[in-house]
């Protein structure tokens, strides 16, 4: 390879015709290159910039069947396209923007809803309510017009309750049930006559009203009114007047079962002041009852406590009255058996001594004088009778044993009713009582005795008397009718009653049972 170097200080002939001819072949090529490709290039990439600037019109052209002829092409489809899509995008941001104040018209006016119904539902006072109600709905359509019936008590009219505006004037007027405009807008040709009730309803251009239902019943009509020309209720108001309407009845209606619930409230507080009066009131009878119930208590133990010690006195006056009345017939008999019958033994001595000096021929005599003895015997053995009855001897000599045979005796040969007499006790347990005990044990016999000669129709009577460890049980059994227990129980059984009263001193236990046709137990029990 062989490498030439130009000498700086060679004079220079013409520089084409001096130049190597490689070095002119390279000059060629590069005024080739500008002419057919930097050319276009720049051209197209000046064509770009007008683009980015924004001018969309703007068109590459298109010099030759190249690839920059089809590079220059292509840019002008893009640029095309390009165009296209920006008038699409902008048509959707145009849409977007109308959809954008709708929204928030709408948002506006569902705010303004939303804030108006937390207003309503939040008043619970049905008066103050309905002037809410009116004044929030103008305010949201933009209207000092507005009005608000209400269905009365009876439900066949509305009352107009609230009205504002031109509206103010018809307050206190009455429809009836389906004569009010409600449920959609109407316009100045179709509005309801308000002739009758207000002076300036040709001011009026537009009218709207909406039910307020609670479920299916219409509980009011809320309405609304434009005076403005060309002024009209949009669909859209309509809607949200209608929903107004909706939040309105339920406030309505909330007011209405608050109302009902104040009533009720008010009437349970009034029944309950009644009932607190009455509750008062009766504890004060109460107490005051009660204070007289204590004092009569307290009179009652008084008595009770005073009849327990009348009770005591006299269960001790019935013993002291036994006692002496033993003691009585004790005396008596002692002076029947002793006085009586000595003078009776003598009496008999001295008739039979008289018998013994009578004439022996004498019969008649004789007969009297023996007659005469067998009067005083037989009075003799009725003086014995009656002063054993009054008080066997046997009982203060020989003890409850001893007494108690001899009257089984006497009782079997006065009645002819088998008597059968069971002592379990021996006799010196018997002669170890206390006497008043013996006595009082043997007068129950005897009363016993008496009630079945008199009135069991008994063929039979055991009597039994036992000591079993610290206490003493005496039964007196019959077969004969039975005794009732109303007989028991009869104030008029006076024998059963002093039987008992025998027992008081001794703490003792008396029982008395019968059964028809099964006879008659009476069971004493006395602790010793």
């Amino acid at each position: 390879m062989h490498v030439h170097f130009l000498d700086p200080y060679r004079p220079r002939s013409s520089p084409v015709h001096r130049l190597d001819p490689r070095v002119k072949f390279v000059l060629a090529l590069a005024f080739i290159f500008q002419e057919n490709i930097a050319g276009p290039v720049r051209r197209l990439t000046g064509v770009a910039e007008r683009i980015r600037a924004g001018d969309l019109a703007a068109q590459a052209r298109v010099e030759s069947g190249d690839e920059i002829g089809t590079l220059a092409e292509t840019f002008n489809k893009m640029t095309v396209q390009l165009r296209q899509t920006l008038e699409d995008v902008e048509q959707r941001r145009s849409d977007l923007q109308r959809a954008a104040e709708a929204l928030r018209q709408q948002n506006e006016y569902l705010a303004a809803l939303h804030e108006t119904t937390l207003g309503l539902i939040e008043r619970l006072d049905s008066t103050g309510l309905l002037q809410t109600i009116v004044d929030r709905a103008a305010t949201l359509m933009g209207t000092p017009h507005g009005f608000l019936y209400v269905a009365d008590p009876t439900g066949t009219e509305m009352v107009l309750r609230v009205g504002t505006g031109i509206f103010a004037e018809a307050v206190g007027s009455r429809l009836r049930r389906g004569d009010a405009p409600g449920g959609r807008a109407v316009t100045a040709g179709e509005r309801y006559d308000w002739s009758n009730h207000i002076a300036e309803l040709s001011r009026l251009r537009a009218v709207g009203s909406i039910p307020l239902r609670a479920g299916a019943e219409v509980i009011g009509i809320i309405g609304l009114a434009y005076s403005e020309a060309g002024r009209v209720f949009t669909s859209d108001q309509v809607d949200l007047l209608s929903r107004f309407g909706q939040l309105a009845a339920l406030a309505l209606h909330n007011a209405s079962l608050y109302a009902a619930a104040q009533e009720e409230l008010n009437e349970r507080k009034r029944v309950e002041a009644k009932m607190q009066q009455a509750k008062d009131e009766l504890e004060t009878r109460v107490v005051e009852r009660t204070a007289e119930l204590r004092q009569l208590n307290d009179d009652l133990l008084f008595e009770l406590a005073r009849r327990r010690q009348a009770e005591v006195e006299l269960h001790n006056l019935a013993g002291r009255l036994a006692l002496i009345r033993e003691e009585e017939k004790a005396r008596i008999a002692r002076a029947v058996h002793d006085e009586l019958g000595q003078m009776l033994t003598a009496l008999k001595m001295d008739v039979a001594w008289l018998g013994k000096r009578l004439p022996e021929n004498d019969d008649r005599l004789l007969e009297k004088a023996s007659a005469m003895s067998e009067s005083i015997s037989a009075t003799i053995r009725s003086v014995q009778r009656i002063s054993a009855e009054l008080r066997p001897g046997l009982l203060d000599n020989l003890g409850l044993a001893a007494a108690l045979e001899w009257q089984a005796q006497e009782f079997r040969a006065r009645t002819d009713i088998d008597c059968r007499l069971d002592l379990d006790a021996d006799e010196e347990a018997m002669l170890g009582l206390n006497p008043d005990l013996t006595t009082a044990l043997f007068r129950i016999v005897q009363e016993s005795l008496t009630n079945v000669a008199r009135h069991a129709q008994a063929t039979a009577v055991d009597i039994s008397l036992a000591r079993q460890e610290n206490r003493l049980r005496l039964i007196v059994r019959d077969n004969g009718k039975g005794i009732t227990p109303a007989q028991v129980a009869g104030s008029k059984s006076l024998g059963l009653i002093g039987m008992r009263e025998r027992l008081y001193p001794w703490q003792g236990e008396l029982k008395i049972e019968g059964s028809p046709g099964e006879g008659t137990i009476v069971t004493v029990n006395v602790p010793l």
